[in-house]
């Protein structure tokens, strides 16, 4: 039998009507909290802060209430995502959830009942919106049949696309050409690269750091829907690598030439390739080759031949270097020793 006090007298309740009251109260208690409470008023004494400031779809988001005139330690504090309560308690000054679907809008809110009765609220919406960035090194020589991606070397050239996935209010996606970029490049505004439809961004890769931080928004031209992203592109060394040059089978490419190599005809020839150097390929202008022989200066364009000595035997110190001659950042080297007269079975490359 449940027992209730009621003015100092004992009162008698069934276990059932005592059953109904507690799921009543419950019930009443969860519809209280379901909306934002009517007495409400919107308040600027309080602010929310929300990272990421601007959510990517099945993000997850942190928001926080912050306030200078509102003694929020004191306070109950009440979050609500689309009008319905999904957390709360005394001093609850934070709140965490996740993103939901490209263009679904989100409006998350906060109640703040202070010690003193009195029960205000602040309010954000946004839409998540998905955004991505591609980019890619220009006039970056790699060698045939490389397989990997270009990449730029130290004031190399780099271009960066923006891949937007924008929704409207009425669910349609936006067309990236009415859409607005807002480019930066290291927190600094490239506000003549910026502008409608300007969803393409070109620069050269600076000279005194090994990366750049390169960031846009994109909002639509109401600014209601906007999405961002960031990317730290980094310069690469770049490099000489030297490989023969058979007369038979063309240039060797299974094997680049490091440490020690083998001349087992009267001659060989070798051919040196700007792996990452900005040009647009071996006979480039921009590019400069040095080629030395036992530290004599004895070739400039991208190949040598060698000749085996009177004796036919014999060691050689080879060296190449490369050099772009706008880019003075750009520059590599290779060097090695040739064997003449080695036996065919000793031959690297077969």
């Amino acid at each position: 039998m449940n027992l209730f006090f009621l003015k100092n007298k004992k009162v008698s309740l069934s276990p059932l009507l005592f059953l109904g009251m507690f799921f009543l109260s419950v019930l009443s208690f969860a519809n209280a909290q379901s909306f934002i409470p009517e007495s409400s008023t919107p308040s600027q004494a309080i602010n929310l802060s929300i990272s990421p400031e601007i959510p990517a779809p099945g993000e997850s988001v942190s928001v926080s209430v912050g306030s200078f005139l509102v003694d929020l330690n004191n306070a109950d504090i009440g979050w609500y995502l689309n009008g319905a309560f999904v957390s709360g308690g005394r001093s609850q000054k934070s709140f965490n959830f996740t993103a939901g679907a490209s263009g679904t809008l989100v409006t998350l809110s906060v109640v703040v009942s202070t010690s003193a009765g009195e029960s205000i609220y602040r309010q954000i919406s946004f839409r998540p919106s998905s955004l991505d960035l591609v980019w890619q090194a220009e006039n970056s020589y790699t060698l045939p049949f490389y397989k990997g991606k270009a990449l730029p070397a130290y004031e190399g050239a780099i271009k960066i696309i923006a891949m937007p996935g924008l929704v409207g209010a009425d669910g349609a996606p936006l067309s990236p050409q009415n859409l607005v970029y807002t480019w930066e490049k290291d927190n600094t505004v490239l506000g003549s690269l910026s502008g409608l439809g300007k969803r393409t961004l070109s620069l050269k890769l600076p000279k005194l750091s090994n990366s750049v931080r390169i960031e846009v928004e994109v909002a639509s031209l109401d600014k209601k829907t906007k999405a961002s992203k960031s990317v730290v592109i980094s310069s690469f060394n770049t490099k000489a690598l030297v490989y023969e040059n058979n007369p038979l089978l063309g240039v060797l490419f299974n094997k680049v030439l490091r440490g020690s190599a083998n001349v087992v005809d009267k001659e060989m020839t070798l051919i040196a390739y700007p792996q990452f150097f900005s040009g647009i390929g071996l006979s480039d202008t921009r590019l400069l080759y040095n080629w030395g022989i036992n530290n004599k200066n004895s070739g400039k364009g991208a190949d040598i031949t060698l000749r085996s000595p009177e004796e036919n035997s014999g060691v050689a110190s080879i060296s190449v270097s490369i050099e772009n001659d706008r880019e003075i950042l750009q520059s590599a080297s290779q060097s090695f020793n040739v064997n003449f007269g080695a036996s065919s079975a000793s031959n690297p490359f077969f």
